[in-house]
């Protein structure tokens, strides 16, 4: 490798004929003059005499670079040679000498550029691609951690990717951004065991019921394996979780049903004037409604005296309407918004949100535990407006009044995680309560110590922002233009880079942080555990058709033989013994396969039908 055309004190060209250069490679220049300088592939292309080279910044390696590539010994008309295009990571005194020799760096002398925290200090989240070049590592940064190949977990031999945690008080907020199949769910895992193995205490919310940490994987080395059934707890709304209405003040109730469905003015005037907070409880309120919604389809009755025909339970619910129409009727008027007010009360007791609080997921972060938040996505965006804005003031309060010198009860710094971020906080002008909440973090979350990893398919469809606040991004393969036009604009990737996203192997991702400094390759580590959807489907629909097939063929076989004409006679039998409802056709098309397959034979008997029986 030598320095070849034009250089200056930032960028050279290196040309080999035998060496391949990759993006983001780190390579050392020993120029006579300026001694060892270390630089980073920005671009790298393979040319020959009749392929001219153009560089993203319009640079053009003309006829004198190829010249000086002739004078310097390179056969361009019979042999490929590799150029790299390589920006000084320290700007030179004076541009590189033509000529002077690259090669690729020891660990030692690009270890500062490559780890910038120890293992017991940082997150092992993979290894930097091609660092295996670098030969022997010392041993504190040797047998960490293992990455997938198509025989299973090996052990990695590169350089690891310590991502140092404690930088994101500097430097907050991670997004994950990448297709389906690109690893980003994979990335998200492998990221969450790293900050479980520190105790650091997060809150996710998990949409798809992925994030499931009991299963080891497979094949993992004992030395390595780690154990987090005691790391983190997994709460379904609804059933482990979910919101005291008790403890609900006006604001979060306004907020739980506008996020049902957007309420008006008037609805929140309602809301504002009904609500008794401390006092009300869900069924208090309810009725509150619900009797109020009575007074005004008859005002008439409720405005003039009590009428005498009425007694025991129907006067009693009389007295109690008019009771309320007259405390809140002159406050609360419109029909129209009452009862958009109770339809979307109604939708929130339906799923049972009211059913458990918050206690046990506030007191596993506060034991520096994961806490995994499980419900459908639309539960997922109601829960996650309140859930998010009682813990982020729970920290909030404790750190205000620590800088004030008051004394409040201590709440710890945590993570906020998600996939599907997009659907959280959505890129539009509509607000939503998630959103709105997820925007305060972003901009103001790192001064009370809480951060968010926000992870996507559609980064394009995220709110712009919450994107901005993002200072790392782990970019896995992203085939979308207008996703790749967004991750262009929020980070440092080059074309070339931005041009391969669509093509990716999966588990690789480019991390961009303002914390390094520049976009590393990173090939993200073999996680731990095992997600409990890993199943090839079609291995799963092989294996379920199978069952279903033997218990059919063991039913079958106690009524043979089977006679097409007295079939639909047998039906309510059959089905009594395989506990469902089967159709004549269903049993007719699996006695045909199964003669396909030489189990049975098909006898035709004319007019009379057709006969199944056992092949003998």
């Amino acid at each position: 490798m030598r320095v070849v055309g034009v250089s200056t004190q930032q960028f050279v060209y290196l040309a080999s004929e035998r060496k391949k250069f990759y993006v983001n490679e780190i390579l050392v220049i020993e120029d006579p003059d300026l001694g060892k300088l270390r630089g980073v592939v920005i671009e790298a292309k393979a040319i020959n005499r009749y392929l001219p080279l153009s560089f993203e910044k319009g640079t053009v390696l003309d006829q004198k670079v190829f010249d000086s590539l002739t004078r310097l010994g390179f056969n361009l008309a019979d042999e490929e040679v590799n150029i790299a295009y390589v920006r000084l990571l320290d700007t030179a005194a004076l541009p590189v000498k033509v000529g002077s020799p690259a090669r690729v760096p020891t660990f030692p002398e690009v270890a500062d550029l490559l780890v910038r925290q120890t293992p017991d200090k940082g997150l092992i989240l993979g290894e930097i691609a091609g660092s295996e070049a670098l030969g022997t590592l010392p041993p504190e940064y040797s047998n960490l951690y293992c990455l997938l190949e198509n025989t299973g977990p090996v052990m990695g031999k590169g350089v690891p990717f310590i991502f140092d945690y404690r930088s994101m008080a500097d430097y907050p907020h991670i997004g994950i951004f990448g297709g389906s199949g690109s690893g980003k769910s994979f990335g998200l895992r492998v990221l969450l065991e790293e900050l479980m193995a520190k105790k650091i205490p997060c809150l996710v919310f998990d949409p798809h019921g992925e994030m499931e940490f009991s299963e080891p994987y497979p094949g993992i080395p004992k030395e390595i394996a780690r154990d987090y059934r005691d790391r983190y707890l997994s709460l379904k709304i609804g059933d482990e979780v979910g919101i005291r209405f008790s403890e609900l003040t006006t604001p979060e109730l306004v907020s739980l049903l506008n996020a049902i469905s957007s309420i008006s003015e008037s609805m929140e005037s309602a809301v504002e004037a009904l609500f008794e907070p401390g006092k009300d409880s869900e069924v208090t309120f309810g009725e509150k409604i619900k009797a109020l919604l009575e007074a005004l389809e008859n005002e008439k009755l409720y405005k003039g005296p009590v009428p005498d025909y009425l007694e025991g339970e129907t006067l009693k619910r009389h007295l109690f309407v008019r009771e309320i129409y007259e405390k809140y009727g002159y406050r609360v008027n419109q029909y129209q918004s009452l009862k958009g007010i109770l339809w979307r009360f109604e939708s929130l007791r339906a799923k049972n949100l009211f059913a458990k609080s918050v206690a046990i997921a506030q007191e596993a972060l506060l034991q520096r535990k994961t806490v995994v938040i499980r419900g459908n996505l639309s539960l997922l965006k109601i829960y996650s407006a309140y859930l998010l804005r009682k813990l982020y003031y729970a920290r909030r309060n404790y750190v205000d009044l620590r800088t004030f010198g008051e004394t409040g009860e201590y709440f710890p710094p945590f993570f906020i995680v998600t996939d599907e971020a997009h659907n959280f906080a959505p890129k539009g002008e509509k607000e939503t309560p998630t959103r709105r909440i997820l925007r305060e973090i972003a901009q103001e979350g790192r001064k009370y110590g809480v951060f968010l990893t926000l992870a996507t398919q559609r980064p394009a469809l995220l709110d712009e922002t919450i994107t901005a606040q993002l200072s790392t991004k782990f970019i896995f393969r992203t085939v979308r233009a207008t996703d790749i036009s967004t991750i262009r604009e929020e980070t440092d990737i080059t074309g070339e880079e931005a041009a391969k996203l669509p093509y990716l192997p999966s588990g690789l991702a480019y991390i961009s942080s303002a914390w390094i400094g520049r976009t590393v390759p990173v090939k993200i580590r073999a996680a731990h555990t095992k997600s409990p959807y890993t199943e090839n489907p079609f291995d799963e629909l092989v294996e379920k058709t199978s069952v279903a097939s033997e218990k059919l063929l063991a039913t079958l076989k106690k009524f043979l033989p089977i006679r097409t004409t007295s079939l639909n006679a047998l039906l309510p039998y059959i089905g009594d013994e395989l506990g469902r409802e089967i159709s004549y056709d269903e049993i007719i098309a699996f006695l045909n396969d199964q003669v396909e397959q030489g189990v049975f034979v098909k006898i035709d008997h004319g007019p009379f039908g057709f006969e199944y029986v056992l092949k003998e």
